[in-house]
């Protein structure tokens, strides 16, 4: 599996993350990696009963596509795809899908296709330079949310999300694909320009910690195939040579009109979108030669490759783990079949590790496990654990797979894990309605580029639900035989001392593992799948049962006897599905200092533990074929928990919430978890610049008080037992007196009432409390903080805060939620199109602060080339100096557009704060209307009036991330 702080996907000046391989660097630790002639494969052995497999043929039957979708190939050969639906309404999501990226660079290391991808928007015909940007911004949209794009091996691909309701959106948006597919202008002073931003963008990711320590795994990945080399973002040296020339070959090479695809989703008519993309772009001309082929080929990966990798900013020690699986065509129903089987296969072998880690079997913490694919016929059995000794681990985890492939897979629990599959298809089905418009986008794009089946949702789930129905453990097991015959492990150690693991220690291992031949562990659960988790308790009624006043939206209020009040709201947004959140006051604000951290951590280990009799394994038993899970949180000033479940297993949802507050546990292996957690924290936090400049921006504003820690302190962990874990959290969760439970679902009211009164009105009622005031005022004058920036200066810039101390009104609020989204489109303007110096740009958040200390704070992170951090650091102050002064109509008027877009957008999360913040703040809460009113009505002056007062140049505080 791929290192958790790592990447999987390439982006570009309005995209998600890049993850090729980076520049070589002297920061990483790298051993020579075991080659595939210095580790003996046993099973190449006549007679290991490992080999006892046989390999069916899968059956060839195409999969359909979901008769909803409307599809073609115009005569020019551009495919396209579209789909009417109206979930979330009021939006059309459109994707481009180029089927070309790093692999077709004709210059393996160009980094020529993700280069291309940033030139996109920078300028086409019809808009010049950064004209596109404007335009769509005026629409409301804004890059990230809504204008993204990515590049990887095989592909790369466009994102454009507008607003239906203004025509003009529509036909701009139709506009820019018909550009983007022709009409690039490529300029190349613009390319020079550019040069500098992808510059950046390698030095943020590639060259960070997680950049240089995913290397060498991803090239593993792709040994010996023609993918090896083909780096998404390319080196520096050729970055920087890249020419409008070489773009413009590429472009031409790949960008046609028959190796693309348009899809296009949202809240029209099929036949009216289909008649759009038809008449916009039917009329283009077809291209007048034929599409180059590319081998797109992996050999297997038949010897172990094994290396160790560190990092002094890395995270803390990991094994990477992972088994190649052999291609199987996605888009037949045996190659359907097969995908399944090998997703259970992960699951069974998931569920053995964490039951065998649980239960003190093996030593290794956090054995997760999934399936993944990497390249288009490439995917990967991949696991991630850590261990206090990784090396013993690895072995264990190595045998106890062994174990599996010698002696095959349990009944038992392939009932358990076949419940939880059919269990995810049925509320798959219940939520067909209101599946969102991005989901049906992406998939279409996955169906076009790897033929990955997009039937119907009800076709797809009964077919597959068939399979799982038909699917034996022999099945499996002569599958995974199959797969390891073919596959060798990938086995890489990762973290940021080079002497936590020695190599030639890590081979053997391996080579013992390989060779171990087990027997079978007894495993079983002493629950039973789908059983109750407990016997219902006595209902007390409710004291009242009343509508309650929520702008916007129809919501009840149930006060019960124990002082717990449940508001409710009816919402089949995401249909067959209901959440809720819980919070109470106090947090820890009412603990010792320096105790806040440890009792997230007694949280996050409760969440990973049993409850009541169940232990971990017993519990997932119990729940298996059920959907409902509860995750316990504190913050400062609150404690509480958030959960989710089906519309069906709803009584399940408040059992775990009974249970997590009366009988709540920390078994052994979860606060082995947790302690690992802290050790992962606290070296983020010292060893990351970000995480560096964090606890140094919080020194700074909150000074040393002990409330106000970013992670545990190791030591305290350490000393902590899991029952004074588990004190430390009934602490704050064993009783009830000021619980408010927000609930927004696909439910009806009686039952939430019946439930409420069966299990939250018997939960034990505690002493009032409420938060402490544990907060400092700002600190005056300027206060700056210095701290690394890395190896490299992977991790320049710097942060700032401004505050504004008082009780803020509608007009200030809204005021800077607009203030935020106009210095965000200004960054990027300046510091990344203008000067070059940065990749993002820059961000702002403005919040307003805890109620211990009410105000509103300007939160401001720039990353930025080290070697111009002086002069960036100056603009960006300009820039805010420019701010305070005056806006700019057009600025002013592009983020009122962006803002309202963003509160047009409701979801199940967005009625659960709304609820919240009318059971917190009565007649005085911050409502979405009420939201939506205030910025609506919002004007210039009233931004640059909070602007003035926000921005105050003599007291504020600044960390600087700085190479020198």
């Amino acid at each position: 599996m791929v290192v958790a702080l790592g990447l999987l996907a390439a982006g570009c000046s309005s995209s998600s993350d890049d993850d090729s391989a980076p520049t070589t660097s002297e920061a990483a630790t790298t051993t020579e990696a075991v080659t595939p002639d210095t580790v003996d494969n046993p099973l190449e052995v006549d007679g290991d009963p490992r080999l006892d497999f046989t390999v069916p043929d899968p059956d060839p039957t195409p999969l359909r596509l979901d008769p909803a979708v409307r599809s073609g190939v115009l005569d020019n050969g551009l495919t396209y795809y579209v789909a009417s639906n109206d979930s979330p309404g009021g939006k059309l999501e459109f994707r481009l899908a180029v089927d070309a990226g790093s692999l077709h660079q004709e210059v393996p290391d160009a980094g020529s296709a993700h280069f291309l991808e940033h030139m996109l928007f920078n300028g086409t015909e019809q808009f010049p330079e950064l004209e596109l940007d404007q335009v769509l911004r005026s629409f409301g949209m804004s890059i990230g949310p809504d204008i993204n794009a990515y590049t990887w091996f095989d592909e790369t691909v466009y994102q454009l999300s507008v607003p239906t309701q203004n025509p003009s959106a529509v036909t701009t948006a139709f506009d820019v694909i018909r550009e983007w597919m022709t009409n690039v202008t490529l300029d190349p002073q613009a390319v020079i320009e550019e040069r500098g931003v992808v510059r950046e963008e390698l030095r943020l990711r590639d060259e960070s910690a997680s950049g240089i320590i995913n290397a060498p795994i991803l090239a593993a990945y792709v040994d010996g195939s023609r993918y090896a080399g083909h780096d998404v973002s390319g080196t520096v040296e050729r970055v920087s040579e890249t020419t409008a020339d070489d773009l413009r070959a590429f472009y031409e090479a790949w960008y046609r009109l028959d190796n693309m695809a348009v899809i296009v989703v949202g809240d029209l008519p099929a036949g009216d979108l289909e008649r759009l993309v038809q008449d916009e772009f039917g009329p283009l001309a077809a291209p007048d030669d034929a599409l180059g082929q590319i081998d797109r080929s992996l050999p297997d990966i038949t010897e172990p490759i094994i290396d160790v990798v560190t990092h002094p900013e890395g995270p803390e020690p990991r094994i990477s783990l992972d088994y190649a699986l052999p291609h199987s065509d996605p888009s037949t129903v045996g190659g359907e079949r097969v995908r399944l089987m090998e997703d259970v296969i992960n699951s069974l072998m998931s569920l053995d590790l964490d039951t065998a880690a649980t239960r003190g079997q093996i030593s290794a913490i956090q054995p997760g496990g999934s399936t993944f694919e990497f390249v288009r016929e490439r995917r990967f059995l991949g696991f991630n654990f850590g261990g206090v000794d990784q090396v013993k681990a690895t072995e264990e985890v190595i045998t106890r797979i062994n174990g599996l492939l010698v002696n095959g897979f349990d009944e038992a629990a392939l009932a358990q894990v076949a419940a939880e599959y059919a269990a995810a298809l049925d509320q798959s089905v219940s939520s067909l309605e209101s599946r969102q418009d991005a989901e049906i986008a992406d998939g279409l794009v996955s169906h076009h580029l790897n033929g990955t089946g997009f039937d119907a949702v009800e076709a797809t789930a009964e077919r597959q639900r068939q399979m799982l129905d038909d699917i034996t453990v022999d099945d499996l097991t002569n599958h995974l035989r199959y797969v390891m015959s073919r596959s060798a492990p990938i086995v890489i150690a990762f973290g940021n001392d080079p002497d936590d693991v020695d190599l030639d220690e890590l081979i053997a291992a391996v080579e013992r593992g390989i060779d171990a031949v087990p027997d079978r562990v007894e495993t079983a659960s002493a629950a039973v799948p789908g059983q109750d988790l407990m016997e219902r308790p006595e209902a007390v009624n409710a004291v009242s049962v009343s509508a309650v006043a929520v702008e916007g939206i129809d919501a009840a209020r149930i006060e019960l006897a124990n002082g717990v009040v449940v508001l409710f709201t009816e919402s089949d947004i995401s249909e067959g599905s209901v959440d809720l959140v819980g919070v109470s006051a106090g947090g820890y604000s009412v603990l010792d200092p320096g105790e806040g951290p440890l009792a997230t951590l007694a949280a996050s280990a409760v969440a990973g533990s049993g409850v009541g009799d169940f232990d971990a394994v017993e519990l997932q038993t119990a729940l298996s074929g059920s959907v409902a899970s509860i995750s316990p949180f504190v913050s400062l000033l609150e404690e509480g928990f958030s959960g989710s479940s089906s519309s069906d297993d709803i009584e399940k949802l408040f059992q775990l919430i009974y249970l997590g507050i009366t009988d709540a546990r920390i078994d052994d292996a979860a606060w082995a978890e947790a302690s690992e957690q802290a050790k992962a924290q606290a070296t983020y936090f010292e060893t990351d610049p970000n995480g560096a400049a964090f606890v140094a921006l919080f020194d700074a504003r909150y000074g040393s008080t002990g409330y106000h820690l970013l992670s545990p302190d190791v030591d305290m962990v350490d000393a902590t037992s899991p029952a004074e874990a588990l004190a430390l959290f009934d602490e704050r969760f064993g009783t009830v007196d000021d619980l408010i439970v927000a609930i927004a679902g696909d439910i009806d009211l009686d039952t939430i009432v019946e439930l409420s009164e069966v299990y939250l009105a018997n939960l034990p009622e505690g002493p009032d409390d409420t938060w402490r005031d544990v907060t400092e005022a700002p600190p005056q004058g300027v206060v700056t903080r210095t701290v690394g920036a890395g190896v490299g200066g992977s991790g320049a810039g710097f942060n700032l805060l401004f505050t504004l101390p008082g009780e803020p009104n509608d007009q200030d609020r809204a005021a800077a939620t607009l203030l935020q989204t106009i210095l965000g489109e200004r960054f990027f303007n300046t510091i990344r199109e203008e000067l070059g110096a940065s990749y993002g740009g820059g961000s702002a958040f403005a919040s307003v602060a805890e109620p211990d200390e009410p105000g509103i704070e300007l939160f401001i992170s720039i990353d930025a080339d080290p070697d111009r951090l002086d002069e960036v650091h100056a603009r960006v102050l300009a820039e805010l100096a420019d701010v305070a002064a005056g806006i700019d109509q057009r600025d002013f008027d592009n983020a009122l557009s962006v803002v309202l877009n963003e509160l047009n957008f409701i979801n199940n999360g967005s009625l659960l704060d709304e609820l919240l913040t009318v059971g917190r703040d009565g007649s005085d809460a911050w409502t979405i209307l009420r939201q939506y009113e205030a910025v609506a009505t919002s004007t210039r002056s009233n931004v640059e009036s909070l602007a003035r007062r926000l921005l105050d140049f003599d007291n504020y505080v600044e960390v600087l991330r700085s190479a020198s």
